[in-house]
């Protein structure tokens, strides 16, 4: 398979996207958990029919730089909903009942218990006057 491209430009903008877990709650402190959120990451991206040129996950938080093939609001539906639904699995199945008991609302209308991301969005477009090209 050719090596995968995208040229950032103002034509063809990458994201940088900020996710913050519900109140600042530092959520991956644990080495199992970043893992999951990794795996959640590509399992997203996938899905999603986006690439991710780089992420750093932080204790309360994510930053990602992708590329935009979508709205912004479809790249993080799909970043926002399998990372939380991975995290919340892992957290329900080993035992983690105070962290779950700080993620939980009230139902929702589609009937979740639990929210790992606050609601804002930090979804800034990234371009350059010149044309770069990222290589997979």
């Amino acid at each position: 398979m050719p090596p995968l491209s995208f040229q950032i430009s103002r034509d063809t903008p990458a994201l940088f996207i900020t996710v913050v877990a519900k109140n600042r709650l530092p959520v991956f402190r644990l080495d199992n958990l970043k893992k999951v959120v990794c795996e959640a990451l590509n399992e997203a991206r996938k899905s999603g029919g986006f690439l991710i040129f780089a992420y750093v996950i932080m204790l309360e938080h994510l930053h990602l730089l992708t590329n935009q093939p979508k709205t912004s609001a479809e790249v993080l539906r799909y970043l926002k909903g399998i990372t939380a639904r991975r995290t919340i699995d892992y957290l329900r199945q080993n035992d983690f009942h105070s962290s779950l008991a700080k993620l939980q609302h009230e139902s929702w209308k589609r009937d979740h218990k639990y929210s790992l991301w606050q609601q804002e969005k930090n979804v800034f477009s990234v371009y350059s006057e010149r044309r770069c090209l990222w290589r997979r």
